[in-house]
């Protein structure tokens, strides 16, 4: 924990040159500098905090820490290479030109007529000879409801 709060100190120390190299930049950077500081001082002391309750780690020199190291999270490619297999496997013959002519060019299917609002009959059925479902109402009286 303690190499934990000498790794934020660092960060914190980093922040506060930032704030104080982002006077040439545009207000809004400059901003962001100023909050990336409070949220790195902020941590700082929370991390302190605990450690001088819970811990009780020493806290290394920064002169000690090692240098944070990046990973490569992906592998550069020629993008030429990527776009000729790319034509090669999946377009065959044709260019992508080719391709995109065929889709803008296509006429499209004219959209279906839209069916204007059903209106009932004066005999109870649909305008456009559809039937009414029939629900409980409709239903006729029997027997057996009339007691």
């Amino acid at each position: 924990f303690g190499e934990l709060v000498a790794l934020t100190a660092r960060a914190a120390s980093a922040a506060s040159a930032a704030v104080g190299a982002a006077k040439n930049l545009p207000e809004v950077e400059e901003q962001q500098m100023r909050d990336l500081q409070v949220t790195a001082s902020d941590k700082l002391s929370t991390l302190q905090k605990d450690n001088d309750s819970v811990y009780f780690e020493s806290v290394p020199p920064e002169a000690s820490l090692p240098l944070a190291t990046g990973k490569v999270l992906a592998k550069p490619v020629a993008l030429q290479a990527t776009v000729e297999a790319a034509e090669e496997t999946m377009l065959g013959e044709r260019s992508v030109a080719e391709l995109f002519l065929d889709l803008v060019d296509k006429p499209r299917a004219p959209k279906p007529k839209e069916k204007g609002p059903r209106r009932i009959t004066a005999f109870g059925g649909m305008a456009g000879g559809e039937e009414p479902t029939r629900t409980r109402a409709h239903t006729p009286l029997t027997h057996a409801h009339r007691a």
